[in-house]
């Protein structure tokens, strides 16, 4: 009998999904995936107020700059977040689309960004020592 080596199988993708916010608990990893904003158009200049009347707010949309956020503590609308950095972050629930990140890529964002820092200061320490050596 032969045996068959089989490939090892691909790790499957996973998916960030939208998510409401009343669904979210803590310890849930998120993201902000569009935010929207009201703005008054009274403080535009040269518009045109037929189309666009100054008593009318327009909501503008914006994608978000993906952060991966750690869900602290949620009192509805607000939610308590920290990324990486353990910086904080209180989102509004009512203003923001909100995508729920699986464990297992935040894991691996969180070693590639290490392994970044890692190089990072590996080059910022080999520039200081080139900069004493020229010094001396």
């Amino acid at each position: 009998m032969s045996k068959t080596s089989t490939p090892s199988q691909p790790a499957l993708a996973s998916v960030c999904r939208a998510i409401h916010p009343e669904d979210l608990s803590v310890g849930d990893y998120i993201t902000v995936l569009q935010q929207t904003h009201q703005i008054g158009t009274f403080a535009w200049c040269s518009i045109d107020a037929h189309q666009f009347p100054p008593n009318e707010a327009i909501e503008l949309t914006i994608r978000g700059q993906f952060a991966a956020l750690e869900v602290k503590d949620i009192c509805f609308p607000f939610l308590l977040c920290t990324d990486d950095a353990d910086e904080v972050h209180v989102i509004d629930s009512r203003s923001n689309q909100l995508g729920k990140l699986a464990p297992s890529f935040v894991d691996n964002f969180k070693k590639a960004n290490k392994a970044l820092e890692k190089k990072l200061d590996k080059k910022k320490k080999s520039k200081k020592r080139k900069k004493r050596k020229a010094k001396k």
